[in-house]
């Protein structure tokens, strides 16, 4: 992939399809509705919401046209309101998949503060790395620890900081 070689000002930053593929990887598409570890009623690939209930069901169309929707306003548009220092389009495509995860008001109250005072590269790389240990409990659980049947969030939060560092 061709990057640009500095960092751009958030507000034209994009949803690339990159993350579009990395979100549906991270997550099983599944339908009917479930429960997930967490609780949380569930479909498709990842999909949460007041509008999701035990029952439902999809299709990967609804969920590809759904999904492109719901990362841009959902995701993306929360982080260009709150980062306010450029970013390359990996850390933005790192931060809008760890948004996807965990809510991107969760996001801009205590990730984004790590980019707001970064300067210097390795600022933006320690923000990146933060992301490895952010929230990584479900329930109170620790997931670091595999007795727990959540570390798959430690997966996914590696996974998500690797595509932040670029």
């Amino acid at each position: 992939m061709i990057r640009p070689s500095g960092r751009q000002a958030v507000a034209g930053l994009v949803i690339t399809g990159a993350v579009l593929v990395s979100v549906w990887v991270s997550e099983d598409f599944i339908s009917p509705a479930y429960q997930d570890v967490g609780g949380v009623i569930t479909i498709g690939p990842g999909r949460t919401g007041p509008d999701v209930k035990m029952g439902d069901t999809t299709t990967p169309v609804r969920e590809l046209v759904l999904s492109l929707h719901s990362l841009e306003n959902k995701y993306a548009e929360p982080l260009r309101r709150c980062i306010k220092v450029p970013l390359h389009q990996h850390e933005f495509d790192g931060l809008v998949e760890t948004a996807y995860n965990a809510g991107a008001g969760a996001v801009c109250r205590e990730v984004a503060p790590r980019f707001n005072a970064a300067v210097t590269d390795a600022d933006y790389a320690t923000a990146c790395e933060f992301i490895k240990t952010w929230r990584v409990t479900v329930k109170g659980k620790n997931c670091f620890d595999r007795k727990n049947n959540c570390y798959g969030l430690v997966n996914r939060r590696m996974k998500d900081a690797t595509t932040c560092l670029g």
